[in-house]
């Protein structure tokens, strides 16, 4: 018996790339943590600015939410 494929749609799939995104991102900045920023833009390809400003926003989120 022939399965139907499943079809999603694009909302779906554009929150699947965000999601995405967001670990890649969690990935990133745990492995700055642990590393220097050097080591790290060096790997990922990025400017330190780019991760330090990533890092920079995500502590400000990370702040917010504990109030």
């Amino acid at each position: 018996m022939m399965e139907t494929r499943t079809r999603y749609s694009q909302a779906y799939k554009d929150e699947a790339l965000a999601l995405a995104l967001a670990l890649a991102l969690a990935l990133a900045l745990a492995l700055a943590n642990r590393v220097k920023i050097s080591a790290t833009v060096q790997e990922l390809g990025l400017q330190p600015s780019q991760l330090n400003q990533c890092r920079a926003k995500a502590q400000q989120q990370q702040n917010a939410s504990a109030r």
